[in-house]
């Protein structure tokens, strides 16, 4: 998930230059810096030359060494965990920086909705925009563009189960109702197959060939059927998030 850095990152040290070995020798200085002092504000720098090359894991070690809880603390574990894909635990962070702030800011009202989309929460995150509308600069209607009030998640395991009850409904409920013909017209051609088989007395071709392909076709088709959902589901996860972003520039 694409995400913008203009509102989900805050402003901080200038020090930094965007070259790896610059990155990492301030890491090591600012290391330097904290062991002469104790002073943790060099420790969420060093933290932040981390995020600077990509690394949220090391960023997230270096913050856990942090014993003074501030805002920018937790807000910054928050965000690691969001590109760490680990969203429980980015909410977990959003709360605890909320609690130290008092209030909700904007960053952490953004990052918590971006990580409710990426979680299939879309209805609560709907509600999050309706909330802090005037914080987002968003209208109600524009909430409606961005994530109707009607638009759920597949389920995935219905998405099988259905599948296994009729063959190509599965794919029909993800959203792919020529998907879903297709694969209900092979299973009931192999059905055919295997009938006219057990006919003609054709009894090992039938059993070998007929009743073999229909079975991979079944459980195959069932676990296509949760995949397409799947897809269906991350695919309108990204445009949500898409809309949210472009409209909070």
């Amino acid at each position: 998930m694409c995400l913008s850095g203009c509102f989900l990152t805050k402003a901080q040290s200038q020090d930094f230059t965007t070259g790896n070995d610059t990155v990492l020798a301030a890491a090591l200085a600012y290391e330097r810096m904290y062991f002469e002092s104790g002073n943790d504000s060099f420790l969420l720098r060093k933290a932040y030359s981390y995020k600077q090359t990509g690394n949220y894991t090391e960023e997230l070690r270096v913050l856990a060494r942090i014993n003074n809880p501030t805002f920018d603390l937790y807000y910054e574990k928050a965000l690691a965990y969001f590109f760490l894909e680990e969203y429980e635990s980015c909410q977990q962070e959003l709360l605890r920086a909320q609690y130290i702030q008092g209030e909700s800011t904007k960053n952490v009202v953004i990052l918590r909705i971006l990580s409710l989309i990426a979680t299939r929460k879309w209805g609560e995150a709907r509600q999050e925009m309706l909330t802090h509308n005037e914080m987002l600069g968003i209208s109600a209607e524009e909430v409606d563009r961005i994530v109707p009030a009607k638009v759920k998640p597949k389920n995935t395991q219905r998405a099988y189960n259905l599948s296994l009850w009729m063959p190509g409904t599965g794919q029909m409920y993800a959203g792919h109702f020529g998907k879903g013909m297709v694969s209900g017209g092979i299973q009931a051609g192999l059905v055919g197959f295997n009938l006219y088989s057990f006919v003609k007395g054709y009894y090992f071709t039938g059993t070998l060939s007929g009743v073999a392909l229909f079975y991979t076709f079944y459980l195959g088709g069932a676990r296509y059927a949760m995949n397409l959902s799947e897809m269906n589901n991350e695919k309108k996860g990204n445009q949500i998030s898409e809309r949210f972003i472009g409209y909070i520039k």
